[in-house]
């Protein structure tokens, strides 16, 4: 039931030839099995996100980060270029009453949207690293 399971050495397939088929195939298992995420975002595949709770402040920080790594040498990955991304639609699903969100250190608050256990928000910009502390009722 709470199984997932593929014929072929798929993270194999991927680490060697890097197929778009394989991440839409894992994609859509993760979908299958996760049906209700924490984070979800509308940005693209490059976008990756990492919530940690500090229950001692009553908030989550929530790291957004955007670079996308080109191979130039044989030894490692660079980054050369930074690309901001523009509205970026990010939903959380929290079991909390939120009270505020913000960009951190800016304290620029962030309108927000809570039906349930759903919060929804709009990030403006997102360059390279962004941040948001989001506080919730104790």
């Amino acid at each position: 039931k709470n199984a997932i399971y593929f014929s072929h050495p798929i993270f194999e397939i991927y680490n060697k030839k890097g197929p778009k088929w394989i991440k839409s195939i894992l994609s859509d298992a993760l979908e299958i099995l996760l049906k209700d995420k924490m984070v979800s975002h509308n940005g693209p595949s490059t976008l990756f996100m990492a919530m940690n709770e500090q229950p001692q402040e009553n908030r989550y920080i929530l790291h957004m980060l955007h670079y996308i790594p080109e191979r130039r040498s044989t030894d490692f990955d660079t980054i050369e270029d930074v690309i901001p991304l523009y509205k970026t639609k990010i939903t959380l699903k929290l079991d909390k009453q939120i009270k505020n969100i913000s960009l951190v250190p800016q304290s620029t608050p962030v309108k927000f949207n809570q039906k349930n256990n759903k919060i929804s928000f709009i990030v403006d910009k997102i360059e390279g690293h962004c941040m948001l502390s989001i506080e919730y009722e104790n």
